[in-house]
């Protein structure tokens, strides 16, 4: 199963990340999972975070310097275990996330992520299964 979300993150850098942190990225969206679903490790319950597409402004948005980058990402989560039921993980990524934009945005900095401030994560589409 997996969803397709937009988010925009300000950052401040002129450039979108690179492969590098976009590996980053995942691994904290990756990582979150942990904290709202159950067994989410090897063999029960795995999440997977995939960056799709990014955009930067080409101009500041305002005096500090501070660029508006949109980030496109699916995050997927798989079990062959039926006895877990991740129908209501989306739901429970996305209010996780956007529960707490600051600690979000604390926890790409810890990483070494330019991100100055993160918005809310916004469904693109309907859940691919």
């Amino acid at each position: 199963m997996s969803e397709r979300y937009s988010q925009r993150l300000l950052v401040s850098i002129s450039q979108v990340f690179s492969e590098e942190e976009n590996s980053l990225f995942e691994y904290i969206y990756e990582k979150y999972t942990g904290n709202f679903g159950t067994k989410v490790s090897e063999p029960n319950i795995t999440a997977k975070c995939e960056v799709t597409r990014q955009t930067i402004s080409e101009e500041p948005l305002n005096q500090t310097g501070v660029y508006a980058m949109s980030t496109r990402f699916t995050m997927s989560y798989h079990t062959d275990l039926p006895q877990y039921n991740i129908s209501d993980y989306p739901l429970l990524f996305r209010r996780y996330v956007n529960k707490d934009t600051d600690k979000v945005r604390d926890d790409m900095v810890l990483l070494g992520l330019p991100v100055v401030e993160v918005e809310e994560v916004i469904m693109v589409c309907g859940t691919i299964f």
